[in-house]
């Protein structure tokens, strides 16, 4: 029986090339070739549509991993995407919304599983289609076979009616004469050559003839061997027939064992391709699980991102705090150095005003000697007093260098302590103040002895002696400035 076309409800499949075959598949086996006594119509070649079929499932089953395979990179890509541009922006602008990003993950996942859902049953649709088109087929290869039988055998039967079955001739006379072997003639005819015979068929009883001519009975005998030789000729066409018939049969019955071979080997295919699309099925449920723990993973970095930015940014205060602190403390050490320099002028004035003076006294050294015995009581105390105020500014500096390292130091670990700079270098300023008093103090003492000097110049005997104390004075003076 022939394989018909495939009905229009079948769906059509996809094209197929040897490269989407798979691997660990195999198709078909073909039919073996037929024997010159076994030739199959040209209407039977099924096996080349068997195997591009089966070639079909297998590239559908191939597409649909493929498809599969593709959905789960494209899933993992876009998941992996996602997630970089998420913590970039929670680290430029920690403004990212989680629930969103569980959101557009959540979507993602469902639409694969129904993309895979889906998938998977067309797939199983096609499978049962095509199983159910292979059955209608082969039912309707055994119909067509069978109305075939027996169409062939009511021919035989026709033609075994117009043929002769044996050589008998009572069955040659009862068959039914060929018009165009046969001669014609009527039933007198046959009366005439067969007498008694036709006699007994009729049911009539007919009278002998009283002599039978020689000419008769040859021509007779002529009829019945053409009669024989008709016969003969019908029987071989009919053994051949039935020759044929039987050929038809064999190949038939192959044919039907290679269908059932084929339906074994269909439903093993449609057992591997099951067992294949539950594989995929638990790698698809293993993925879903992997980016679940991904999701639950990338939440937790992003809750842990947003407590370290916290404490950045409380950092951040505390540093923006200090340098703050930082920046008034400079500012006060500049003022500072400000005063100081101003200071150092004042004080250079003061040096070559001295200088100056130091000039006119050297001027009268001679004449300050004689005095220097009685000045020497005085200058001795003088001398203490300078020990004691250089003693004084030497712990006043050392307190003032220890005090601004201790401030330096308290200002790099903590920006409270530079209060208690400040009051420190108010306390110095108060010192400096009293120090610029003394220096003030001193100066009026000079302008005294400068009066004093003058007085010194007018009364004569007194001169030197005024004029030698002068000099140790500001002598005194320079020291403790310098």
């Amino acid at each position: 029986p022939a394989l018909v076309a495939p009905p229009p409800h079948i769906p059509r499949l996809t094209l197929i090339f040897p490269e989407d075959l798979l691997s660990d598949m195999e198709l078909l086996p073909g039919s073996d070739p037929a024997t010159p006594l076994q030739q199959v119509p040209s209407s039977q070649a099924a096996t080349p549509y068997t195997s591009k079929v089966t070639a079909q499932l297998y590239t559908s089953l191939h597409q649909s991993r493929r498809a599969e395979a593709q959905a789960r990179a494209h899933l993992e890509s876009q998941h992996g995407l996602g997630l970089g541009l998420g913590l970039a922006g929670e680290a430029e602008a920690s403004e990212v919304d989680l629930d969103t990003l569980a959101e557009e993950l959540n979507h993602q996942l469902s639409t694969s599983v129904e993309a895979s859902s889906y998938r998977k049953s067309r797939h199983i649709m096609e499978m049962q289609s095509v199983r159910s088109h292979l059955q209608s087929m082969l039912r309707s290869g055994d119909l067509d076979q069978g109305e075939r039988d027996a169409t062939a055998l009511g021919t035989f039967e026709r033609k075994d009616d117009d043929s002769f079955e044996s050589d008998s001739t009572t069955a040659l006379l009862t068959a039914r004469p060929l018009q165009e072997l046969s001669p014609p003639g009527s039933l007198a005819g046959f009366e005439e050559l067969f007498p008694r015979y036709t006699s007994l068929r009729l049911g009539r009883v007919h009278e002998q003839p009283s002599y039978t001519s020689p000419y008769l009975l040859k021509e007779s005998l002529d009829k019945e061997r053409a009669r024989r030789k008709h016969c003969e000729r019908q029987i071989q066409s009919l053994q051949h027939r039935i020759l044929e018939l039987q050929q038809q049969l064999a190949v038939a019955t192959s044919a039907d064992k290679k269908k059932d071979c084929m339906i074994e080997q269909l439903d093993k295919t449609l057992a591997k391709v099951v067992e294949g699309w539950n594989r995929h099925e638990a790698e698809r449920t293993a993925a879903l699980h992997r980016l679940q723990a991904e999701k639950e993973a990338a939440e937790q970095a992003l809750g842990k991102q947003k407590e370290t930015e916290g404490r950045l940014e409380q950092a951040l205060s505390a540093l923006g705090q200090e340098q703050q602190a930082a920046h008034l403390h400079c500012k006060g050490k500049e003022a500072l150095e400000e005063e100081k320099a101003s200071l150092s002028c004042s004080l250079e004035a003061e040096r070559r005003r001295v200088r100056s003076l130091e000039a006119e006294l050297d001027l009268e050294h001679r004449q300050q000697e004689t005095l220097r015995a009685a000045l020497e009581e005085q200058q001795r105390g003088w001398a203490q007093r300078e020990r004691q105020l250089e003693q004084q500014r030497q712990a006043l500096e050392e307190e003032g260098r220890a005090q601004l390292g201790r401030e330096k130091e308290a200002s790099q670990r903590e920006a409270q302590k530079a209060a208690d700079a400040q009051r420190a270098l108010a306390s110095l300023q108060a010192e400096m103040q009293g120090l610029q008093a003394e220096l003030e103090a001193v100066r009026r003492e000079r302008d005294s002895l400068k009066v004093e000097m003058s007085l010194v110049k007018v009364t004569r005997p007194r001169h030197w002696l005024w004029r030698r104390e002068g000099r140790d004075q500001n002598r005194d003076f320079c020291r403790f400035v310098w």
